[in-house]
């Protein structure tokens, strides 16, 4: 394997790493709910435009942290 091929395997793991983190942030933005519509939306468009990840995850950490604190305290 070249150079090159490792840089395409290890971009795609960080791409995916993103989206099991999209995923599970997802869930605890909307807990102790279901995954809502506009979390699915973001999730399918982030699917279709991985660069998306860069705003969704922050997004979905913030609303998730807001959702548990209240919880957790």
């Amino acid at each position: 394997m070249s150079s090159a091929d490792w840089m395409i395997v290890i971009l795609i793991h960080l791409i995916a790493t993103l989206f099991i983190l999209a995923l599970r942030l997802a869930k605890y933005s909307a807990y102790p709910n279901e995954i809502g519509v506009a979390q699915a939306l973001l999730l399918g468009l982030c699917f279709w435009f991985p660069p998306l990840l860069l705003v969704v995850v922050p997004k979905f950490f913030k609303d998730g942290k807001q959702r548990l604190t209240p919880l957790l305290t």
